[in-house]
């Protein structure tokens, strides 16, 4: 079947998110595939959480991304990138900019730490590093700049909010085509384990991963976006990084309107930690979204939280008892998420 075939993955890992995207586009034989990573900063203060200084959580790397985004300062996503980038190539590598004063009082920050070698040598010269990891081209973020790009049927938009070391790059991906009357769509959301891991990449003729997860899994699939009083689908996906909602939500809120009419995931910000999270935000997301849709219209849609012990009850009650359709997802060392499904055209 000719048709964009996508898979999105939040890695089992419990200091942050490790979200990794790949499609297909099987018509104009076009690939995307990307990684992004940011560390959860209420790491620092816990010491009863184990730290993954492995890159192996990320299962079948593709020899080439098309864009790897570093979303923070944090040293232990800062080492990941590195490794990860000892084992692919990347073409675009953004990372949010910050000048010399910022680079020396992240540097002096990391000087008693073990394990941080490279990532202060990241910091120091992020584009000698990089450069030297392979990476092709390069683009830094100051704060309320923007990268947009679109390939393989999808469109991706990155931007900086916050300033200095608390810098922190905010992703939204989703379909480039709005409209549901030329496209057909399928969304299964199904959990994995360390155990039986998802593979990063999608093959777009080899389909046996995908039939034998759902072959044997409880899973959801998401279809109610192809109701004829739908306009868009809901397939987009909102990462937060590490941003202070209450000083940037609004800002976040008003470049992303748009897109956020058609949001099905999205991260909570450090963990869930309560310095990071402002329920008006999360209030107005959600009005936004649903002047966007159908009235009689119910979506689920997936809020992830990597677990720590800085993650804020009430963080999480504010998601959960907002509506039945909020599903929480705690990602942590057991436990990922997959995003799997296809556009095709309603033609074929």
């Amino acid at each position: 079947m000719k048709a964009n075939y996508y898979r999105f993955l939040f890695e089992n890992t419990n200091d942050g998110i490790v979200n990794t995207g790949s499609i297909v586009d099987t018509e104009k034989d076009e690939k995307f595939q990307f990684c992004y990573l940011s560390g959860a900063a209420a790491m620092k203060a816990d010491e009863g959480n184990d730290i993954d200084e492995s890159v192996e959580v990320v299962n079948g790397l593709p020899e080439v991304l098309d864009m790897l985004v570093i979303a923070d300062f944090e040293p232990h996503y800062l080492e990941k990138a590195l490794k990860l980038l000892k084992k692919t190539k990347a073409e675009k590598v953004l990372l949010p900019k910050c000048d010399e004063d910022v680079r020396a009082k992240l540097v002096k920050g990391l000087s008693d730490e073990e394990h941080c070698d490279q990532a202060i040598e990241l910091i120091k010269e992020p584009e000698a590093v990089l450069k030297r990891e392979g990476a092709v081209k390069i683009y830094e973020l100051g704060e309320g700049e923007t990268f947009s790009t679109e390939s393989s049927g999808f469109k991706v938009k990155v931007s900086c909010y916050g300033k200095g070391e608390n810098a922190s790059l905010v992703m939204y991906y989703g379909p480039a085509e709005k409209g549901t009357k030329n496209l057909e769509s399928m969304f299964a959301v199904k959990s994995f384990t360390k155990e039986m891991k998802c593979s990063m990449c999608v093959d777009g003729e080899n389909h046996h991963c995908a039939m034998k997860c759902c072959l044997y899994n409880d899973y959801d699939i998401c279809r109610r976006h192809s109701e004829k009083d739908c306009e868009q689908f809901i397939l987009g996906t909102l990462l937060l990084g590490n941003v202070k909602l209450e000083e940037c939500g609004q800002k976040i809120l008003s470049d992303f309107e748009e897109e956020i009419g058609g949001l099905r995931v999205m991260s909570v910000p450090n963990g869930g930690a309560k310095e990071n999270w402002d329920k008006l935000f999360f209030e107005k997301t959600m009005d936004i979204f649903s002047k966007n849709n159908p009235e009689t219209a119910h979506f689920k849609q997936y809020f992830v939280v990597p677990s720590c012990k800085k993650t804020s009850a009430q963080t999480l009650m504010d998601i959960s008892a907002s509506d039945p359709y909020h599903q929480l997802v705690m990602t942590g060392k057991v436990y990922g998420i997959c995003a799997s499904g296809y556009l095709k055209s309603r033609m074929d």
